[in-house]
């Protein structure tokens, strides 16, 4: 980028004499691209070189603050299908972030299953529920809470729907398509 008057090379850099570099910039000096290691802050000054007819110049300093991001949680595995006491299920779920996920039983649930790292082993016939979350670090927010519920004792169903297309108002009427693991009928709901 040129700026300012005169021939003389710009420079760009980190400036350390007000703000601490909270966030970790650096500027490539060859491509004038600004990157950060987190959050936090760093001041940045150009400097413009001495030249023929004008002596060197700084800017004055600019603040650059750098928030975190936000991420989310999902679940990757699929509560089992026959999940009875005695029985011990692997969780997973993973953060947009590519950060770790920690995982808890709820109070409420905690005499019907118990977790030891993402492994959850069944104890007693009921609705056992786990909480996946992330804490995030100096780069991201914490995420929110997600819940996963394995109904211990009872058999789980997949319902499996058929994609709607959009719909305008006016298109004539539709039929809904689904088929399950069970033969339980499927209802639906708006």
């Amino acid at each position: 980028s040129a700026g300012g008057s005169g021939a003389g090379a710009e420079t760009w850099s980190v400036n350390t004499s007000v703000t601490s570099n909270t966030a970790g910039c650096a500027v490539n000096s060859s491509t004038l691209k600004l990157t950060v290691a987190t959050s936090g802050e760093c001041d940045i000054v150009v400097t413009k070189a001495a030249s023929r007819n004008y002596l060197v110049e700084t800017s004055p300093r600019f603040n650059v603050t750098v928030d975190k991001a936000f991420q989310s949680v999902t679940f990757t595995s699929a509560v089992p299908r026959e999940p009875l006491p005695g029985q011990t299920y692997t969780i997973q779920a993973a953060a947009t972030s590519g950060l770790t996920v920690s995982y808890a039983i709820s109070s409420a649930s905690s005499s019907l299953c118990s977790i030891s790292g993402n492994v959850v082993s069944l104890v007693a016939a009921g609705d056992c529920t786990i909480e996946a979350t992330q804490a995030g670090d100096g780069r991201y927010l914490a995420s929110g809470s997600i819940f996963q519920t394995i109904s211990i004792g009872s058999l789980n169903q997949a319902i499996t729907a058929a994609a709607v297309s959009n719909k305008t108002y006016g298109d004539p009427a539709f039929v809904l398509a689904s088929s399950t693991s069970s033969t339980s009928p499927v209802t639906y709901a708006v």
